[in-house]
């Protein structure tokens, strides 16, 4: 069901001893069709290769998380993409966008949320790998996945990591765009603030789809999937003599996991823009056609060579 090629044997031996647990799971949360979309996609586009080590793991260009960090990662790699993104938040990709999901496991990544997935009961090594797969489960059913548009985006934007805060995100934009225009510098937080709501309102999804298979599987994951619901704080910028309002919490708040993933799969139609920024953004995304591929052993080289190149 869920592969992984590492070196932690303990885990292979819980997913082989857990298969048809885990098959359950995700039949249970997907339905039928989507379970054996996921099935298939599994089965095709994750091999051996799409498993990274630490040494590779900086040459990838395009990442979850922009920041490399000890943590376990979903990964996403692009082949000769290129996306244009403009102030007021439309954006043009040239031909396709072509991906290949990838993984990034080691033992530091395991242990580093050992603590909160012991509390739940949940085996640290299946949880994480569990979590990680979840992403790779929304980049897969999502037609326009949100991760891959997220780091176009925030290149856009200057932002040189990620997750962070509102307030620090505008001091990023702020120290790069500062000598534009107001108007150019506020259509860049308002996209700014739509995107970060966005990628936590993935994030969130994702801790949903979790808690759901974690209990499948039997454990009781009290206490993990915690988010208050969605609400609007404003945020004052001195330098633009204005305020913001920024969105924070749950967009999905209250809704069953059917309903959420259907809102989050579909996230394009879903959220209603409040303002021009968000509606070209939104209706940008419709546009796009991902494909998505498998790593092959010649691309494995031709990245090892670029890591040798750059260093």
């Amino acid at each position: 069901m869920l592969k992984y090629f590492g070196e932690n044997r303990e885990l292979q031996r819980k997913l082989k001893h857990r298969k048809k647990e885990l098959e359950y799971a995700y039949l249970k949360l997907l339905g039928p069709g989507l379970f054996q979309h996921f099935q298939k996609c599994v089965e095709n586009l994750i091999t051996p290769v799409s498993f990274f080590s630490i040494e590779e793991l900086g040459g990838i260009t395009r990442m979850q998380e922009v920041a490399v960090s000890p943590a376990n990662k979903f990964l996403i790699a692009e082949k000769d993409v290129s996306v244009a993104f403009e102030s007021n938040g439309s954006f043009a990709v040239a031909g396709d966008l072509v991906t290949c999901p990838a993984f990034f496991f080691h033992a530091a990544g395991f242990s580093q949320n050992s603590r909160m997935y012991s509390k739940c009961g949940v085996p640290p090594d299946l949880g994480s790998l569990i979590h990680e797969y979840n992403h790779f489960l929304l980049y897969l059913l999502q037609k326009t996945p949100f991760t891959e548009l997220l780091l176009h985006c925030l290149e856009f934007l200057r932002v040189p990591a990620w997750p962070l805060t509102d307030e620090l995100m505008c001091q990023f934009i702020l120290s790069y765009y500062g000598d534009l225009p107001k108007q150019e510098i506020a259509n860049r937080l308002l996209l700014g603030f739509f995107v970060s709501a966005l990628y936590w309102a993935n994030e969130i999804s994702v801790r949903a789809i979790d808690e759901t298979v974690f209990k499948s599987l039997g454990f009781k994951p009290r206490g993990y999937f915690n988010y208050p619901k969605k609400t609007v704080k404003m945020l004052t910028i001195p330098e633009l003599n204005a305020g913001f309002g920024v969105a924070t919490g749950d967009p999905f708040y209250g809704f069953d996991i059917k309903s959420r993933l259907e809102r989050i799969l579909d996230w394009p139609t879903y959220f209603r823009p409040s303002n021009f920024i968000q509606e070209n953004f939104l209706r940008s995304a419709r546009t796009v056609n991902f494909i998505r591929i498998p790593f092959t052993s010649q691309m494995r080289d031709e990245l090892r060579e670029q890591i040798k190149t750059d260093r």
